[in-house]
């Protein structure tokens, strides 16, 4: 996880400070849920939220709890069940639009999972 992401609505993609591997590499931790704590996150579930059998969540929000430079929104992105992206957002707008870019990725994979079952339940 070397490259690390934020989105603006304004302003698009701009790379951004990896907070979490700084957080691990001072901590010693190894476990992303403890860090993302650590780092003052917590669970947005209420905000956002979309559900797969197979997947999971594949799109967990986490909002900052505390006052800090960090930013506002921790997106974690794991449209496939396997690989996990973070992405941040300093703001609700572009959080909004984030989502916007991220949910039809999640919608085709969701898609894809619902024909791969049931092309696998004609031929069982």
């Amino acid at each position: 996880m070397s490259e690390f992401w934020s989105y603006d609505f304004k302003n698009g993609w701009i790379e951004e400070n990896n907070f979490i591997e700084e957080y691990i590499a001072i901590n010693n931790e190894s476990d992303l849920s403890e860090v993302i704590k650590g780092l003052g996150y917590r669970d947005g579930t209420g905000l956002y939220q979309i559900e797969d059998k197979l997947l999971g969540n594949p799109i967990n929000l986490y909002e900052l709890g505390k006052s800090s430079a960090l930013p506002k929104y921790l997106v974690e992105f794991c449209p496939t069940g396997n690989d996990v992206t973070y992405f941040t957002t300093r703001n609700l707008p572009s959080l909004i639009e984030l989502l916007n870019k991220l949910s039809p990725l999640v919608h085709a994979a969701v898609v894809c999972n619902q024909i791969n079952d049931e092309t696998n339940e004609k031929f069982a």
